[in-house]
């Protein structure tokens, strides 16, 4: 563009009456400076369309109302859409809608970057297109191309984009069917992914017979292979256990000296298998240890090859010297709860980033 001047606009939209007006400014602020159609940016009818895009997204799923943020500024613009929906983990080709919607955010990660960041009162969808000098040739043309390209590939987008899923391992020593703190505190980090759109499902490692040993496999009758196709699996891992003597229980460091043979399983541009997959930490007990345990358990995930998000651990202390469990309280206390909350809202973000943006070999 000519003019490199910074245009922004702040509005809210209450309904699709107001699209075309919205529609109108972004053409405007887009538009060449000397009037000439040709000499409008390459990517301007692409912006135009993904602000639509979202923007109907937002009012057929939010609520019917959303604000709407719009910079344009040098050789990008940048497009964000406030609703009041808290639910992330959106996936293109997957509408809440059914039948064959879906394919707005199929449109919009062909055309743009884009993303999902959680909010106080619900979640902000913003995109970022680049711009680049009109090349001269006639404005309709390109985007024409882009779009029958993008219509092609709406198949393959719609199948290789499932919905999140995620894995408790319960490491508590109790054997089932008693019951568990660790389980308890896991199934509620479940259900709070759950209201992300992540299904999950839970194993008591203690009610198995996982072998001692680094390798992915050590024999007939070890039943960690089995664990670890469910693992490899999910998006997001769940290690939860409980405090023994200050220190995480022997389950869960049998599973840490397990995941030390994901160091050796790479894929074919040379990443461990791990990567692009997410690890939160749950940790139940009536005595000190929750911070020590959480991080060497943060460590040797991270170390494997997991992704930990901000705040990605959630604990719960009882009195020490006495016997009340977590199982035993009246109601979760609103710490643990709250935690609970932000630990899966920015987990269930960074696991869709990842899959829409994978780690890059070295």
């Amino acid at each position: 563009m000519g003019d490199p001047e910074r245009r922004a606009l702040h509005c809210d939209i209450t309904g699709p009456a107001r699209l075309p007006g919205l529609r109108r400014w972004l053409r405007e602020a887009l538009a060449d400076p000397d009037g000439d159609p040709d000499g409008d940016p390459d990517g301007a009818a692409d912006a135009e369309l993904v602000c639509t895009e979202l923007v109907t997204n937002a009012l057929e799923h939010a609520g019917g109302a959303c604000v709407v943020r719009i910079v344009v500024e040098g050789d990008r613009v940048r497009i964000a859409v406030d609703d009041d929906d808290a639910r992330g983990g959106l996936t293109p080709g997957a509408s809440r809608l059914g039948g064959h919607r879906g394919r707005g955010l199929a449109l919009v990660g062909a055309l743009a970057r884009w993303g999902v960041v959680a909010a106080p009162a619900g979640k902000t969808v913003w995109a970022v297109l680049p711009l680049a000098p009109g090349s001269g040739a006639p404005a309709s043309r390109a985007p024409v191309r882009r779009m029958a390209a993008v219509s092609a590939g709406y198949a393959t987008r719609m199948t290789v984009s499932p919905p999140l899923t995620a894995l408790l391992l319960n490491c508590t020593l109790t054997p089932s069917p008693a019951e568990s703190s660790t389980q308890l505190m896991g199934d509620k980090v479940l259900a709070a992914l759950e209201k992300h759109g992540v299904s999950g499902s839970s194993v008591r490692l203690v009610d198995l017979d996982v072998r001692p040993g680094v390798e992915k496999d050590m024999g007939e009758g070890d039943a960690w292979p089995a664990v670890r196709e469910r693992m490899l699996a999910a998006d997001v891992l769940v290690v939860a256990t409980p405090t023994w003597v200050g220190h995480m229980s022997s389950v869960a460091s049998r599973v840490m000296e397990r995941l030390d043979a994901e160091l050796s399983e790479l894929d074919d541009e040379g990443r461990p298998l791990t990567f692009g997959k997410v690890a939160l930490v749950a940790v139940v007990g009536n005595e000190d240890g929750a911070h020590k345990i959480t991080a060497d358990l943060f460590q040797g995930l991270n170390d494997v090859g997991f992704t930990v998000p901000a705040q990605g651990g959630v604990y719960w202390n009882g009195e020490a010297m006495t016997t009340t469990d977590f199982k035993d309280l009246d109601e979760t206390p609103e710490a643990v709860g709250t935690t609970i909350a932000t630990m899966t809202t920015n987990a269930v973000h960074l696991a869709s980033l990842l899959r829409g943006a994978p780690y890059p070999a070295a």
